[in-house]
């Protein structure tokens, strides 16, 4: 499941306490309040400093301020030599629920689309043909799409199938459609449980320009082994997220052996 971004912490300034707040801490709530009413929407690039400067009346320094008290709430970025923008909303991702891309981003109210760079056939490599159980002349389909929310791209996903399952996939329009509801509705492929892997990683030179990253940001790395019922394998999927639109959160359980003393 997707959340949307957690709001500050701070509590909202009440009508009394934005008369008496200093000027930079009245500032950055105009412009929060702009960005919530999405007056300012996600990426949109914001005023000026000397702008700024001009309508309250005060240094650059106390511009700079209120733009530091909304960067620390992540709801703008700041890119040198381009200017300010509107954060787009971050996600965050609760691991104990198995749900596609398009589910997750359509559950937040989102719209969900993808750009798709390669769909095609192959022979499968040595760790694809021992997972899926086929030989080497068994083709497998291989997907790779960028994932995008609203039109923001938030992912780049590569996704491995056996052919054998879904031997025409390709008359199905990825680019609009969602896989998984395409496995379930049109073969049969009821998703039931996956195993994933995440770690930190910087991102090359094509995760970068596909992605349109900011300089100097980090990517989280998914890696995936879906099966339907029955421990049917199905998928083998990568998905490399923008790290600074993206958290995943794992729901973790203690357990303890029987007989096991607690200290």
């Amino acid at each position: 499941m997707l959340v949307d971004q957690a709001e500050s912490s701070r509590p909202r300034t009440t009508e009394s306490e934005k008369k008496t707040a200093p000027i930079y801490r009245r500032i950055a709530d105009d412009l929060k309040a702009q960005i919530e009413q999405r007056t300012l929407q996600p990426g949109a690039i914001l005023p000026p400093e000397r702008e700024l400067c001009e309508r309250y009346a005060v240094s650059r320094m106390t511009v700079r301020h209120a733009y530091g008290v909304l960067e620390r709430a992540q709801l703008i970025r700041r890119q040198p030599g381009q200017g300010t923008f509107v954060a787009p909303k971050r996600m965050q991702k609760l691991q104990h629920e198995m749900r596609s891309f398009s589910e997750e981003v359509v559950s937040r109210g989102g719209v969900p689309s993808s750009r798709l760079l390669r769909f095609a056939r192959r022979e499968p490599d040595e760790a694809e043909r021992e997972f899926f159980d086929v030989p080497q002349h068994e083709l497998v389909w291989i997907i790779r799409r960028v994932r995008l929310r609203d039109e923001i791209p938030l992912a780049l996903e590569t996704a491995v199938l056996p052919c054998h399952l879904c031997p025409d996939l390709d008359r199905f329009n990825l680019v609009t459609q969602s896989l998984y509801r395409v496995l379930e509705n049109e073969y049969g492929l009821h998703l039931d449980h996956s195993i994933e892997e995440m770690s930190a990683a910087r991102p090359d030179r094509q995760q970068k320009k596909v992605l349109e990253m900011p300089a100097g940001g980090a990517v989280l790395v998914i890696r995936r082994k879906a099966f339907a019922r029955h421990d049917t394998p199905v998928e083998i999927g990568l998905t490399i997220y923008r790290a600074d639109m993206y958290t995943a959160i794992v729901r973790a359980i203690r357990t303890h052996a029987e007989g096991e003393s607690h200290v």
